[in-house]
């Protein structure tokens, strides 16, 4: 019985030692509250929430690069956008090409299947996307690529004439006209040129972005005026095609065998440089009957 009352008397002691069994000790310090965690806005800042961190704009607007892309700027980091670009109103022509967003995760590029046309056609580019912390980011930006510029001795030995009727600047008899094979190479095979046959949409927009190059000559065919044109295909063959200057209809055309470097129109023909191996060949192309003809006349060996 001693046992029991000294089991007892310990557990009474140890439970008093302890606060009882009852709610415990409430006089303790209370718990801190936690800080809100910060989170990486777009723009480089740090913020409570997405809600709370500053709108993803593209104060910059959209405008088209001289390789025929179009950049739009944002102010912060993009998840995922894509980009159409429209010809005219948003729903109107939708231009062939495909979008990307830079490594910065900051820019969309559009680029097209061939390059926009100059002149004063207004061009809206709509991208829709989310931004890094994921809130829903769309915007519309409209441009003009603005008229072509025939004033370009990096282009033309002197300035070119603008031409209406062709959309493109037309290079005077005896005027050199640089080729390009980057800038007047074709980016697809749209254009293609039928004898008898005049300029296709395709081709007029080849005209019109800067791809063709145009050269006045003298010659006539059944009496009437006729203009030539150069340019890179797809596959970089080096062409040429005399055209009807009124209708535009596809007279004769020609591959050269060689890369063309330059052309100057005459009133027999067209002079050209070509390049065969590191040496510059010039030659004289004529029409005689319904083919264009080539002529050596220096480095010929």
């Amino acid at each position: 019985m001693k046992v029991h009352i000294f089991v007892a008397t310990a557990l009474v002691a140890m439970l008093a030692a302890c606060g009882g069994g009852g709610g415990g000790d409430s006089g303790g310090s209370p718990s801190p509250t936690p800080s809100p965690t910060a989170i990486a806005c777009p723009d480089g800042s740090s913020a409570t929430s997405a809600a709370t961190c500053p709108a993803v704009s593209a104060p910059s607007g959209a405008q088209p690069t001289t390789t025929g892309t179009v950049k739009v700027s944002f102010t912060g980091t993009l998840a995922s956008a894509t980009a159409v670009l429209w010809k005219g109103a948003v729903g109107g022509t939708p231009v062939a090409g495909t979008s990307s967003l830079s490594s910065d995760l900051k820019v969309v590029t559009f680029t097209p299947t061939v390059r926009i046309a100059y002149g004063d056609q207004q061009y809206n580019m709509v991208i829709t996307g989310t931004d890094s912390v994921g809130r829903t980011v769309q915007t519309t930006t409209s441009f003009s690529p603005g008229p072509m510029v025939c004033a370009n001795n990096e282009v033309w030995s002197n300035p070119a004439t603008f031409v209406s009727a062709y959309q493109a600047c037309l290079a005077p008899i005896g005027v050199q006209t640089l080729m390009d094979p980057v800038i007047h190479k074709m980016t697809d095979t749209s254009c293609t040129f039928t004898v008898g046959s005049p300029l296709s949409a395709a081709c007029k927009l080849y005209a019109a972005n800067g791809t063709l190059m145009f050269a006045n000559t003298s010659i006539t065919v059944n009496g009437k005026a006729m203009v030539w044109i150069g340019w890179f295909g797809q596959d970089g063959s080096s062409n040429l095609a005399l055209l009807d200057a009124a209708t535009l209809a596809v007279v004769a055309k020609t591959t050269l065998g060689n890369p063309l470097v330059w052309m100057i129109g005459n009133p027999t023909g067209v002079n050209i440089d070509v390049r065969v191996g590191t040496v510059l060949r010039n030659e004289q192309v004529t029409l005689v009957g319904a083919e264009l003809v080539v002529t050596c006349r220096v480095n010929c060996s």
